[in-house]
């Protein structure tokens, strides 16, 4: 596919507080949107969808679409480009547990909100977020049920002290079993899945909130608040104080 035909046009984060529907209108440039809290419902021409949190949404340019049903305090990126006729993506992808695509929708934001950034730089952003959803990628039905189950309940309970062996006497098997099969499924080990999740979501909160530092820590899981300072700025290479800053100027509405 030759992505250097694709051109950024503009982006920024959507974030409503209570209830909203999409309008119905029609668009002459392609829409990518990145749902990252609640549901949004929407029609593409009489195409109905529910996107979910970590859904990935392909708008084809020129296509009427609408709010179906009414969301309630949802969040989601959103980029507006040119050059795709409607084929070679998916309608929709789930993003899952993948960093890339999230943090590179943050910094196309950023990018095309800071003064002085070099147009191709913003096209250089949107590309990768392209590339990495055109990425070969396992298909879903590949991973056991408890695969799916214990994802599912890491992402519920990202708030708690999980451990290893918490899991392993909860879903009744054994803790090194479990590591295997999400090596197998993830390349990491369960532990590690579970570290990344944790660092998912603060650096998730830490750019679409204004939660105090402790707070995002008791939400990911830290009983711990220096801790959490430590590890985050280990595993991320820069302090949670700093991630935000450097994403500060960023175009968001709020309905």
């Amino acid at each position: 596919m030759n992505y250097e035909r694709f051109c950024f046009e503009s982006a920024g984060q959507f974030i409503s507080e209570g209830e909203w529907i999409h309008p119905a209108r029609t668009v002459e440039s392609a829409e990518l949107i990145l749902v990252t809290r609640g549901t949004v419902f929407l029609a593409e021409e009489e195409r109905e969808y529910a996107l979910t949190e970590n859904t990935l949404f392909f708008l084809a340019p020129r296509r009427p679409h609408r709010g179906t049903a009414k969301s309630e305090n949802v969040s989601f990126y959103w980029a507006h480009f040119t050059g795709w006729d409607g084929s070679g993506f998916p309608t929709t992808l789930d993003v899952g547990q993948s960093a890339r695509i999230p943090l590179y929708f943050r910094q196309l934001i950023h990018a095309a909100s800071a003064p002085g950034t070099e147009p191709l730089a913003r096209d250089y952003l949107l590309r990768l977020i392209l590339m990495e959803a055109a990425a070969p990628r396992e298909e879903q039905g590949a991973n056991p049920p408890l695969l799916s189950q214990m994802e599912e309940h890491i992402r519920l309970h990202l708030d708690a002290p999980l451990r290893v062996a918490d899991l392993a006497e909860l879903f009744g098997y054994n803790p090194d079993y479990l590591s295997r099969l999400f090596r197998r499924a993830h390349g990491v080990s369960l532990k590690e899945y579970i570290d990344r999740a944790r660092l998912k979501r603060a650096s998730d909160l830490l750019l679409t909130t204004g939660l105090p530092l402790s707070e995002i820590a008791a939400r990911c899981g830290f009983e711990d608040y220096k801790y959490f300072l430590r590890f985050f700025s280990r595993r991320q290479g820069i302090s949670p104080t700093a991630l935000r800053r450097s994403f500060s100027r960023t175009h968001i509405n709020h309905r």
